[in-house]
């Protein structure tokens, strides 16, 4: 929604109380216009897991209301509560995920429950390039750095939402899916993940 009516739709659902039924979310829809007949997307941000428990049960409770409700940023620790309370689980989770922050735990939780991993700043706003592993794949596959990081996520069955105004990086972005990446590569780039690097750090100067 535009984000006049997201900041109101916001304000009214943190109002809601944690024991409103259905109908008042639904009220607060259509009173800031966003009839679910139009097929907009929503929104809407939780203070803490209290909130998100409660808030979820209610509007998950009728599959008919809403075609589909996400999550963003949820750990596995986080999603697991949120399934004990849920009428049915969200349709996406939407993580930063990349080389440089990878998730396998998340993916095979999400997996396990039918959830869409959805990659957000796949491309590290920039901060992967230049990486020795990265580059080396690249040049020996003959494609440039994005491709190499947005198709190591389309390998792991994440949804990439890459960023760019640029029309020829939009169009470089999409031509990922007439290559692959091997699975000792695979691995290679899985094994830049930032924390697993710490670790790695930590025994070397033990």
């Amino acid at each position: 929604p535009p984000y006049g009516v997201r900041f109101r739709l916001q304000a009214a659902f943190d109002e809601t109380p944690f024991n409103a039924g259905e109908k008042t979310i639904l009220q607060a829809l259509k009173t800031y216009g966003m009839l679910l007949s139009d097929g907009g997307n929503i929104a809407l941000t939780f203070a803490d897991d209290r909130t998100t428990t409660a808030k979820w049960a209610t509007v998950g409770i009728t599959a008919q209301s809403f075609n589909a409700i996400g999550v963003s940023n949820f750990g596995s620790d986080r999603l697991a509560r949120l399934l004990r309370v849920a009428s049915r689980p969200p349709a996406v989770n939407q993580v930063h995920f990349s080389p440089l922050h990878f998730r396998p735990k998340i993916l095979a939780d999400c997996a396990r429950q039918g959830i869409v991993v959805e990659a957000y700043s796949p491309l590290e706003h920039g901060r992967a390039f230049g990486n020795p592993t990265v580059v080396e794949i690249a040049q020996r596959l003959e494609r440039t750095e994005a491709q190499v990081l947005l198709r190591w996520a389309i390998q792991h069955d994440a949804v990439v939402i890459p960023k760019s105004a640029r029309r020829d990086r939009i169009r470089e972005n999409a031509q990922i899916f007439d290559f692959e990446i091997s699975p000792d590569d695979m691995r290679r780039l899985d094994a830049l993940d930032v924390k697993r690097s710490l670790v790695r750090e930590r025994h070397r100067g033990a």
